[in-house]
């Protein structure tokens, strides 16, 4: 790993996110910011990658004009650092949340990031894998209409079981 022994100094980095992120990733985000600053006592701001002017110093989230996002599955995320910059993705709020998470236990110390565990990916056990409806995969599926929010209930229970994650192709 070339970032062993290395760290960055967060004050004065701005947490970047894409214009239409959903709400719960919002929160995610938010968590995270808030322990920085309470926690940690950094110095940083939000913006919208849409927005606001790119910087040296960000943490990126998820897909942006300013950062490619990765096909997570919905538990799955990845923590990555490339010129100066953090990027972080996950498949869905939850995992988003989780990377978080994991960052600040395992690589923040005082509001520095030690480098040592980073590129870092995490890949859930799902407890329904390649789950079939007459022999097709049920993620080749589409929803056409969800009217009702029946389709979203069904959703909560089945995507974190099954590693699906919401798509603009399937969501």
């Amino acid at each position: 790993n070339p970032n062993v022994g290395k760290t960055l100094d967060l004050d004065g980095y701005t947490i970047v996110r894409g214009e239409k992120e959903d709400q719960d990733v919002i929160t995610a985000i938010s968590g995270f910011y808030s322990s920085l600053k309470s926690k940690h006592n950094v110095d940083i701001s939000f913006a919208v990658a849409e927005h606001d002017p790119e910087s040296d110093k960000e943490i990126l989230f998820g897909a942006t004009n300013r950062s490619e996002g990765k096909n997570h599955r919905y538990s799955d995320y990845s923590i990555d650092h490339k010129d100066g910059k953090l990027y972080i993705d996950g498949g869905s709020a939850d995992a988003i949340g989780a990377a978080c998470e994991w960052l600040l236990a395992n690589c923040i110390t005082d509001g520095l990031v030690s480098l040592d565990k980073i590129p870092y990916e995490y890949h859930a056990q799902y407890s329904l894998e390649n789950l079939k409806v007459n022999g097709v995969l049920l993620s080749e599926f589409t929803v056409a209409r969800d009217t009702d929010g029946l389709i979203d209930e069904m959703w909560q229970w089945i995507g974190p079981r099954a590693g699906w994650r919401k798509t603009s192709e399937n969501g």
